[in-house]
């Protein structure tokens, strides 16, 4: 039909081994022509596009040619929320600034469970981009995308929790360092891989690009949640310590 969109095209490409198909309006008269190779440039021009976003250029392609306050602006307005937002998550520290004055090795491994969870978080959001693009999933799927992304990040925590506590462990010769580094990773990691799932679905509903969004939001609920966490448990240990 005249109607049919990109993702369709894709996935008709996809289940038939044709050149080209025939395009026909609501009478069945036909219309035009579609090639396999016009929707295949299609396809690459939008991943094109999509990437740019996710690298943070946010207004469309951007070349070196281009005049240097054009690309000046580009880039800032996706670097300047960036930059508040992780201010934010800086915060999170000043709260938590005598149990880092107490065990300053935390600040080591804060970024540690915050890349490696950051890490998992973004596989969730390239799986949901890619769903949300062919039309797998929908807003409405919420829930289902939540409960799936938790439990594949609960089994995914625990794998990497005892290994970052094995080798914290073996690394600084602390167990309860260790404890609370790698005890951090399982909740730090569903929350991450969550969020990451759902994001693009809510931005999606929201009116937003979620390839554009879904970053920025990701590593500010990473960092915030990753530092609330280890310094919670570190604090909570200490004062453990102390009381016994």
């Amino acid at each position: 039909p005249v109607d049919a969109g990109l993702e369709d095209l894709e996935g008709l490409f996809d289940r038939v081994d044709f050149s080209a198909v025939p395009v026909v309006d609501e009478q069945d008269r036909l219309v035009g022509v579609v090639q396999r190779a016009a929707v295949q440039e299609a396809l690459s021009d939008s991943a094109n596009e999509d990437l740019m976003k996710v690298a943070g250029i946010v207004a469309g392609e951007e070349f070196r040619s281009m005049p240097m306050l054009s690309r000046l602006l580009r880039r800032l307005a996706y670097l300047l929320p960036i930059m508040v937002l992780l201010l934010l998550s800086a915060s999170v520290i000043h709260l938590f600034i005598d149990t880092v004055d107490k065990l300053p090795v935390l600040a080591m491994f804060l970024p540690v469970v915050a890349g490696l969870c950051g890490s998992g978080g973004n596989q969730a959001v390239g799986v949901s981009l890619r769903e949300v693009s062919l039309g797998l999933i929908l807003p409405g799927d919420f829930v289902s995308v939540l409960i799936k992304e938790a439990l594949l990040a609960l089994a995914a925590g625990i794998v990497l929790g005892l290994a970052m506590l094995l080798m914290v462990w073996a690394w600084q010769g602390n167990f309860y360092l260790g404890l609370v580094v790698g005890g951090s990773v399982p909740f730090v990691i569903v929350i991450a891989k969550a969020v990451g799932g759902t994001v693009p679905l809510v931005l999606r509903s929201m009116g937003l690009d979620p390839a554009m969004a879904s970053g920025p939001v990701l590593t500010t609920v990473v960092d915030l949640f990753s530092f609330f966490i280890v310094l919670l448990f570190a604090t909570m240990l200490l004062s453990r310590i102390q009381v016994g």
